[in-house]
């Protein structure tokens, strides 16, 4: 064909300039905008054609018909017509500017095309690394990977899985999953989720980690730990499964447990509350314990972190806190007792155990310990240390010396008032052994106190003996030494004893004997003088040997009495309240121990003025005021709680703690009830005697008597008989009888 539509270039030319229009977005134009480009397209090159095809024309005419036409003084040249130029000029142009458009597009699509070969490239590059790192996941030693199509059948099984279910490949390719892997009573839960799955991709293990159960080769079932993924491949919804055997972690996980259950029992357990730092001091752990000790709670102290060091007594911060320093910077352990405040406001006493966890560096990474309440045994502390104050004083004030012994005689503890008594101090007696105790008693005393000694641990009789012994000055005294019965301690056996200085009892006792020999001296001469004067005072004789004899008697009586007497002793505290009783106080005043602790002691020991009957002002009191020993005044009479009244000499003594400071009181009383008995008898004795003699002294001397009748003459010259003389001037009365010579004569 001829003409411009029936020529090849046109419809190449139209879709050149097509493609420079759409470019690249072809495929993202609708049919109507592409119809639009199309006939825009087509009218613009048909305009081109047509100015192509009229050129093309003249130029043929022009070539082979019109020769002239290139002479330039051809009148056909010169007369062309204006509007085959213009229209040939307008061609040019026109097709100029569509060259230079698809120029245009054609380096833009070749830019696009080299940017999206090195995209390709780069993507090639990915997929290559994407390979890489799905090879080493599905080569993981831990891990078993499975895929799954989109029927639910294995795709893919790596070695792992094979380690963990037994199945080779070969085997395991093309099962049904969860028919092949699962528990048979999880079948029908399982492919109702996968139906779910196959049409949304969704489920309820996908995009979690879960925890299940599944079977081995063996048919054993085991834990796993499944975490699932979908990926859609060609339209269809695929699943990747990781699965992790955790049955040594399940064990481990339940040993954890045990452990945990068994570390909180022990917390529970443990009388203390237990805790954990970080060495910059942050609280990790803290038992509930703490409740009990402080009043707060852990999650208290962990949120306010000084609230711990504000809680210290001020006191003890300045001593603990380093401690605290060097085991969190070098992990020294330490072990310290200080006092922090409770939430009420009070203080109590806390032990601190702390010691460091350190790492390979011996650098701490943990803190642990536990506290401790010790109120209790602070104050048990306390009241101990009292109690021994007491003791002690007790010890020193009262008048008998107490002391513990081993089987051969080695003190090994006596009271401190043994220097008053004996000379030496307690130190000395303890470190030299037997020889400051069987070594200084007199040498006839000795063997019998040893025998005494070896019967006590030998035959378990009670050690009770006098004796003398030689004090550190030189002189004797004698001593009560009295022990009931051994023990035995770590093997050895002991003796607890006490003994008292007697030396005033047996001075007193030498002094009745020498009196009663000097009396019966004097009687013996007095006797001797009625003897000669008058053989009738036999009867007053009689009776004078009577007096003897009860004199005697008393005389044994007393000497009994101070043997066996023992004092009373009352300790009492600085506010007058009774804190300990003996036993003779017990009886003496007739309050039980007991009974009496912890009363007012002017209740319990009520004194009164025994000519007056005035009550008097017991020494504890003036003790306590004026800081001195006091003692009674005579005549005092002790009101026993039955409303008896015993006369008593006493005397009450401060108890001063080692810094001077009086923490209580001593009363020790005696008995003088058979001391006054004994001491009225004696006087009695004495002025009978006295009376006596007295009447013995008038028959002396030169008595006239008739030589007849008998009769006496009494100073006033009167003649008498002699009984009438004799019975007026003594205490001597008659019987008459006949004897037998005036029998015979009558």
């Amino acid at each position: 064909m001829d003409g411009p539509f029936g020529s090849l270039q046109f419809w190449q030319f139209s879709e050149i300039f097509f493609r420079s229009q759409t470019g690249d977005r072809s495929a993202e134009l609708n049919e109507g905008e592409i119809m639009k480009i199309r006939y825009k397209v087509l009218g613009l090159t048909a305009i081109c054609g047509m100015s192509v095809w009229g050129a093309d024309s003249l130029l043929d005419h022009l070539l082979f018909y019109d020769t002239s036409f290139f002479n330039l003084q051809s009148p056909v040249f010169l007369g062309l017509d204006f509007y085959i130029w213009g229209l040939w000029f307008i061609s040019f142009l026109i097709f100029g500017l569509f060259v230079s458009s698809a120029t245009v597009k054609r380096k833009k699509a070749e830019k696009e095309l080299k940017r999206f070969e090195q995209e390709l490239k780069r993507m090639e590059k990915a997929l290559r690394e994407s390979e890489g790192r799905f090879k080493a996941i599905s080569s993981s030693p831990y891990d078993a990977i499975l895929m799954l199509n989109d029927e639910g059948n294995i795709c893919y099984w790596n070695k792992t899985a094979e380690k963990v279910f037994g199945y080779p490949a070969s085997e395991a390719l093309g099962q049904e999953c969860h028919i092949f892997l699962a528990p048979k009573r999880f079948h029908q839960a399982y492919r109702k989720g996968f139906e779910r799955f196959k049409h949304t991709g969704q489920g309820a293990v996908v995009g979690r980690r879960i925890e299940l159960v599944a079977i081995r080769k063996d048919k054993g079932e085991f834990p796993i730990e499944l975490s699932v993924s979908a990926i859609k491949l060609e339209g269809k919804w695929n699943a990747v499964g990781m699965i992790r055997d955790i049955t040594d972690r399940k064990l481990m996980e339940k040993e954890l447990k045990e452990s945990e259950e068994k570390f909180r029992n022990l917390v529970l357990t443990v009388p203390g509350c237990i805790y954990s730092v970080t060495p910059r001091g942050n609280l990790l752990y803290m038992s509930e314990a703490i409740r009990s000790i402080l009043g707060y709670s852990p999650k208290k102290l962990r949120r306010d972190r000084n609230l711990w060091i504000r809680l210290i007594h001020e006191d003890d911060r300045k001593e603990l806190l380093p401690k605290v320093e060097r085991l969190l910077k070098k992990g020294e352990p330490y072990v310290h007792e200080f006092r922090m405040r409770r939430k009420d406001g009070t203080f109590v006493w806390i032990k601190d155990r702390a010691n460091a966890i350190l790492n390979d560096d011996r650098k701490p990474v943990k803190i642990t310990g536990v506290l401790f309440d010790i109120t209790e045994g602070k104050r048990a502390e306390e009241e101990l240390k009292r109690s021994e104050e007491r003791f002690r004083s007790l010890l020193t004030n009262i008048p008998d010396v107490t002391w513990t012994s081993d089987q051969n005689g080695n003190r090994v503890f006596i009271s401190p008032n043994v220097e008053r008594i004996y000379g030496y101090t307690p130190e000395e007696i303890c470190k030299q052994g037997d020889r400051l105790w069987f070594g200084r008693i007199h040498p006839d005393h000795v063997k019998d106190v040893k025998a005494a000694y070896r019967n006590l641990f030998e035959k378990g009789e009670q050690f009770d003996i006098e004796y003398k012994i030689r004090r550190k000055d030189g002189q004797w005294i004698w001593v009560h030494d009295r022990a009931v019965a051994s023990y035995q301690k770590d093997g050895v056996l002991y003796v607890d004893g006490i003994f008292a200085d007697i030396t005033a009892r047996k001075l007193v006792e030498e002094e009745l004997r020498n009196y009663r020999f000097h009396l019966e001296e004097m009687v013996k001469e007095r006797t001797a003088e009625l003897s000669r004067a008058n053989a009738n005072l036999e009867r007053e004789i009689g009776d004078r040997k009577r007096a003897e004899e009860q004199l005697r008697q008393s005389e044994e009586w007393l000497s009994t009495t101070l043997r066996s007497i023992g004092d009373g002793v009352i300790a009492s505290d600085t506010k007058g309240h009774v804190t300990f009783m003996n036993f003779v106080a017990e009886t003496l005043t007739g309050w039980a121990s007991q009974k009496a602790k912890g009363k007012p002691i002017k209740e319990v020991f009520k004194i009164v003025n025994e000519n007056t009957g005035e009550p008097m002002e017991i020494p504890v009191t003036r003790v306590l005021r004026e800081g001195i020993i006091v003692s009674l005044a005579n005549h005092t009479l002790l009101l026993r709680e039955d409303g008896a009244t015993i006369p008593i000499d006493d005397s009450a003594a401060p108890i001063k703690h080692k810094d001077g400071k009086i923490i209580g009181v001593i009363l020790v009383f005696r008995d003088v009830s058979d001391r006054r008995k004994a001491e009225k008898e004696r006087e009695k004795l004495i002025a009978e005697l006295k009376e006596a003699l007295a009447k013995v002294k008038t028959l002396k001397g030169l008595i006239p008597i008739c030589a007849h009748c008998k009769k006496i003459r009494d100073d006033r010259g009167y003649w008498n008989q002699i009984e009438e003389y004799i019975k007026e001037h003594s205490e001597a009365d008659f019987s008459h009888g006949i004897c037998p010579e005036c029998a015979r004569k009558l």
